[in-house]
C-alpha cells in the first residue's frame, strides 16, 4: 500500500518552531461569496490571521458584511447595483477595476475564491480575479456553489460556462452543488441551513490549510509541497471533512469523511492526481492516530501525489478533524491546449496542391485580432495569453464581443 510522502521540510514536534510569514486571503465574490466571508468572520479564533475580502458590484450587499475588507468594483458599469444575473457585466466590472484588485491581492501566498456560479458578478468576475491573483504568484483555490436544479437551464448553462473559464485560471476548483447540500441537511430543512452548510465547507477548507502552514504541528507542512501537490492542475477537485470526539474519535471522524456525500465514494478518490490530507487534533494526538486516519485515504487514492500534515490546537483535545482536498489534472502552463487560430482568408489562400511546409516547433496558440484599433491587454500584456476554445480570455468578454459600455 502506498503511503503519502512526508514533505522534505517536515519537522518533528521536538524541533524548534520557526515562525513563518504566510499570507492566506479569502475572497468572496458576489452575493454568495460575500455571505460566506461574513460567515467566516464570525469564527475569528479559528481563522486568526486569515485575511478576508468581499468583492461585489452591489454596494448595498457590501454594507451588510462585517469583519472583512470590502471592495466595490464596476461602480461606473453597474452604478452601484448588482450585475442583474449578467456575467458580461460582472466581467466588465472586474476588468474596469483590475488595478485595484491587483493591489488588494498583492503578496498573498494562497487565495481562496468563494462564489456562486450562474449569476452575474461571481460568474463574470471570478475568472478575472483568479487570473490577477495567479499572475502575482498565489496558489488559487476556488470553492464554487452550483445552482439548484429548479433555477432553470439558463442559469445552469451560465454556471457551467463560468466553471470552465474559472478552471482555466485557478489551480483547482471545488464544486459544491446546492442540490447535494439539500440532500445533506434534509429536504425539509430551511434553505438557509443548506447555505450555512456550504459556508462551513469553505471554513473547514480554509482552516485546514491555515492551521498546517501557520503554526507548529506534529507533522509540519511546507508551502512548496502544497503548491507542488495542488498547483497548476486546472481541474475540478473534491473536498471532504470528518470530525469527532471521544475514545473512538479517529474511527468516527474517518467514517464521516469517507461517507460525506460531497466525496461520492472511493471512485472519486481513485481519480485524484493531487491530494492534501490535513489532520487537526489536540496535544493528545498521536502518530498512531495519524496513521489510522491516513491509511484508508491512501488505499483509495492509489495514483495520487499525497501530502499530509498534522497540526495541534489545544481546543481539539479529545477531538480530531480530518480534511482532504484534491485536484485532478497534470500540472501544466495555464495556456489551455488548442489548435492555432487561422483566419478564413489565410486558410483559403493556401493552394490545395502546395507542398507540405517543413516541420517546425509547435507554435503557441494565438488568437488573431483585426487591425482596426490598438486594443491593449492591460495588466496582462506581459503575461502568457490564456486561450480557451479559440478565444483569448485575457480580453474581457465585452471587448471580444464589441459591447459598448457607458462610463
Amino acid at each position: 500500500m502506498p503511503t503519502p510522502r512526508q514533505p522534505a521540510s517536515a519537522k518533528s514536534e521536538t524541533d524548534p518552531a520557526v515562525p513563518r510569514r504566510f499570507r492566506l486571503k479569502v475572497v468572496g465574490i458576489g452575493g454568495a461569496g460575500g455571505n460566506c466571508v461574513h460567515h467566516l468572520a464570525t469564527d475569528a479564533a479559528a481563522l486568526e490571521g486569515v485575511e478576508l475580502l468581499a468583492v461585489n458590484t452591489d454596494l448595498q450587499a457590501l454594507d451588510a458584511i462585517h469583519g472583512a475588507e470590502k471592495l466595490q468594483i464596476g461602480a461606473s458599469v453597474t452604478r452601484g447595483l448588482g450585475a442583474g444575473g449578467d456575467p458580461e457585466l460582472g466581467a466588465a466590472a472586474a476588468h474596469h477595476d483590475s488595478e485595484r484588485l491587483e493591489t488588494v491581492l498583492q503578496n498573498a501566498d494562497v487565495v481562496f475564491l468563494t462564489t456562486g456560479l450562474g449569476g452575474g458578478t461571481g460568474t463574470g468576475a471570478g475568472p478575472t480575479i483568479a487570473k490577477i491573483a495567479k499572475d502575482q504568484g498565489a496558489l488559487v483555490l476556488a470553492f464554487v456553489a452550483m445552482p439548484f436544479a429548479f433555477e432553470g437551464p439558463r442559469r445552469r448553462s451560465q454556471a457551467e460556462h463560468g466553471l470552465e473559464l474559472l478552471k482555466a485560471q485557478a489551480d483547482a476548483v471545488i464544486c459544491i452543488p446546492n442540490d447535494r447540500l439539500t440532500r445533506i441537511v434534509g429536504e425539509n430543512a430551511p434553505v438557509t441551513e443548506a447555505f450555512r452548510y456550504g459556508n462551513q465547507i469553505v471554513a473547514n477548507g480554509v482552516q485546514a490549510i491555515w492551521q498546517l502552514l501557520s503554526r507548529k504541528g506534529l507533522i509540519n507542512l511546507d508551502f512548496a509541497d502544497l503548491r507542488a501537490t495542488l498547483g497548476g492542475r486546472h481541474g475540478e477537485g473534491i473536498f471532504s471533512h470528518g470530525e469527532a470526539a471521544g475514545p473512538d474519535r479517529v474511527r468516527d471522524a474517518m467514517k464521516a469523511l469517507m461517507e460525506n456525500p460531497l466525496l461520492e465514494g472511493n471512485e472519486t478518490l481513485a481519480r485524484a492526481d493531487g491530494l492534501l490530507i490535513s489532520i487537526l487534533g489536540g496535544h493528545d494526538l498521536t502518530v498512531a492516530d495519524v496513521q489510522r486516519a491516513v491509511e484508508p485515504i491512501s488505499r483509495a487514492a492509489q495514483r495520487a501525489h499525497i501530502i499530509m500534515g498534522a497540526a495541534i490546537d489545544e481546543r481539539y483535545n479529545d477531538r480530531i478533524a480530518v480534511t482532504l482536498i484534491s485536484a485532478t489534472g497534470t500540472p501544466a502552463k495555464r495556456v489551455v491546449p488548442g489548435t492555432i487560430i487561422r483566419t478564413p482568408a489565410l486558410a483559403r489562400s493556401q493552394p490545395a496542391s502546395s507542398p507540405a511546409p517543413a516541420k517546425s516547433e509547435p507554435s503557441k496558440p494565438k488568437q488573431e485580432t483585426l487591425n482596426l484599433e490598438n486594443i491593449s491587454r492591460g495588466r496582462f500584456d506581459k503575461g502568457e495569453p490564456t486561450i480557451y476554445e479559440g478565444e483569448d480570455l485575457d480580453y474581457p468578454t465585452f471587448l471580444r464581443r464589441g459591447i459598448s459600455l457607458k462610463r
